[in-house]
């Protein structure tokens, strides 16, 4: 398949998330199990997802400004930790969508799989 993939980690010192490394080691193992290449994974140590003004999050947006042909998916272990805010959330979907960047959750795919994510489709 090798798609090119891109994945965002985020934790905040004040919420009981999982690590950033522990977020980077399941996308990364999960994208490699599906026999794809991360190419990336952008990271915000200590932020709240409160606010898209966060300095990972965006340098992501504009990599995949700058990338969007061939840049296909963007991984995270929970949707929570792009925004909890809906309308920016719903914003950075519609983002997503017009750069033909399919977005991933790791943790709605496990919960509608028993527990562990399925396989990717092509």
């Amino acid at each position: 398949m090798n798609n090119k993939i891109i994945g965002y980690a985020r934790s905040n010192h004040e919420e009981l998330n999982t690590s950033i490394e522990e977020q980077e080691k399941i996308i990364r193992n999960y994208v490699e199990e599906n026999g794809n290449k991360i190419i990336k994974v952008f990271v915000d140590k200590g932020k709240s997802k409160k606010t898209f003004s966060r300095k990972g999050l965006q340098a992501m947006l504009k990599y995949i400004e700058a990338n969007s042909s061939w840049v296909k998916s963007l991984i995270v272990s929970d949707i929570t930790m792009l925004s909890r805010n809906t309308d920016e959330l719903r914003s950075l979907k519609d983002f997503l969508k017009s750069k033909g960047v399919k977005l991933i959750s790791l943790a709605h795919l496990m919960s509608r799989c028993g527990g562990k994510p399925p396989k990717q489709q092509s």
